[in-house]
């Protein structure tokens, strides 16, 4: 099958705006639960918790992410790189890999916020505890792995959005290796994660109608974990020489995605008693 698939060939189908509009969209819905979230925790609850700072610390990252975002699609990304200047190859390789670094940092806070929410209202048996605890180490150690390796794939670093500079990177085997690493614990975090209130709301005392709800506003998390699976099955698309910056939006998109829509699905069951 040509993985190229449904692209075009010609012209320099610039397909930034779909991220563009992605960005804003999700962005501005995200930031108004997170908002809504700490009004409903200090004015109905009255207290806040940990799951509610890791969630304002992960939009403040998602909102972080937004500048280099918009800079790497005005020097070129969604575009076919035979249409840009060398100037600018490099400067989406940049802003590219300085977003992906914020968006990783986010993405751990938002999954923590979760792991917390989820030890406040189950963590009352030992099995509960003890399992979100081994999820909570799960995603701190995965995750500042990624970092680390993602400093480590080039030498110099900048080397990673510059092939021309002197130095050396890792091989691709080596490469596709750490990007399937990083979203197959993507993966298992969100899903994970989305699982484990099913079991828990089963047994509590809420009416049917509000499981329901809940049930299906946490069911987000599952379509939240699509999103690594989409950036894994792309990883074939790295090989088209013809298609960087294409593959390098996909990736982006999919990435805004699954950042902002984690920030909603760790901000909506705090707002039940909205309901």
């Amino acid at each position: 099958m040509d993985p190229i698939g449904s692209y075009p060939h010609e012209g320099n189908g610039d397909q930034g705006q779909v991220l563009l509009i992605a960005l804003v969209v999700t962005s501005v819905f995200a930031v108004s639960l997170v908002g809504a979230k700490i009004w409903a925790r200090t004015k109905i609850a009255e207290h806040l918790g940990w799951d509610d700072l890791f969630v304002v610390l992960g939009v403040g990252f998602a909102i972080a992410a937004i500048a280099p975002f918009v800079k790497a699609l005005h020097a070129g990304l969604g575009r076919l790189a035979q249409s840009l200047r060398p100037e600018q190859v490099v400067q989406v390789g940049c802003w590219s890999y300085i977003a992906q670094y914020i968006v990783a940092i986010s993405t751990a806070f938002v999954r923590l916020s979760v792991a917390c929410l989820l030890m406040r209202n189950f963590g009352t048996t030992k099995y509960w505890r003890w399992g979100l605890l081994l999820a909570i180490i799960f995603i701190v150690t995965t995750k500042i792995s990624i970092l680390i390796l993602l400093a480590l794939e080039c030498r110099p670093l900048q080397k990673t959005w510059d092939p021309m500079l002197n130095g050396s990177c890792w091989s691709w085997s080596s490469r596709s290796a750490f990007i399937t690493y990083q979203r197959a614990t993507g993966i298992i975090s969100d899903w994970g994660l989305a699982l484990l209130p099913v079991a828990g709301l089963w047994n509590t005392q809420l009416k049917l109608r509000r499981k329901v709800v809940i049930w299906t506003l946490m069911g987000m998390g599952l379509f939240t974990g699509v999103c690594p699976l989409v950036r894994l099955l792309q990883i074939k698309k790295y090989a088209v020489p013809e298609l960087p910056h294409w593959v390098l939006l996909d990736q982006a998109l999919w990435a805004v995605l699954e950042m902002n829509l984690g920030i909603v699905a760790s901000c909506v069951s705090s707002l039940t008693p909205l309901l």
